[in-house]
């Protein structure tokens, strides 16, 4: 974004400039680590071109986040170098609603997953870093291949009103609002060491 389009936005950028420096960032993490109630269409827009995300209908030229991927705790987790995430490298096995969402990541955590128990959503903007901005070969998803490739929708930890959070699609390469009811995978996340 430039000079320019930044004073005629300015608004919009102090509000999300707002949002990251309110909510903080764990540890090594270079995204907005707490979740974000009612994130606007406009939030969204500004973020994704901010951090220039690829998402296929928001920023089709982007090209995406720089990841720096290492699997590890003996492939159950991905630690991404470059964001200082650490994800879940399944998911979980099934979709589920949002609130059943929030019930497997306290299942992770009180069983321990790959020795941690702070695993968590992630917010959307941690979820659109893991977007590539061209698919796969092997399995048509705009995501690394060394993440599972059956979680092909992922929830994340913000709403966008009462009734409704951002998904992110890795089929589709975009995020996109769906009621909480619906039934979609989890990748969890965690701070990296």
């Amino acid at each position: 974004m430039n000079l320019r389009q930044t004073a005629i936005l300015g608004f919009p950028i102090l509000v999300y400039a707002a949002i990251l420096l309110l909510s903080g960032c764990e540890h090594k993490s270079v995204f907005r680590s707490s979740p974000g109630e009612n994130l606007s269409e406009e939030a969204v827009r500004i973020m994704i071109e901010t951090r220039d995300f690829f998402d296929s209908i928001r920023n089709k030229t982007a090209s995406g986040f720089a990841n720096d991927f290492e699997v590890q705790n003996e492939g159950l987790a991905v630690l991404d170098r470059a964001s200082g995430l650490l994800w879940q490298r399944s998911g979980s096995p099934a979709a589920m609603s949002l609130p059943n969402a929030r019930n497997y990541v306290a299942q992770l955590n009180a069983s321990q997953y790959a020795g941690y128990r702070d695993w968590r959503l992630p917010t959307l903007e941690e979820a659109m870093s893991l977007v590539e901005s061209s698919r796969q070969q092997t399995s048509a998803l705009h995501l690394d291949p060394l993440f599972d490739q059956k979680q092909r929708w992922i929830w994340t930890a913000d709403t966008y009103d009462p009734t409704d959070a951002w998904v992110v699609s890795f089929e589709g390469g975009n995020c996109l609002v769906s009621t909480v009811n619906r039934k979609i995978y989890v990748r969890a996340v965690r701070a990296g060491e």
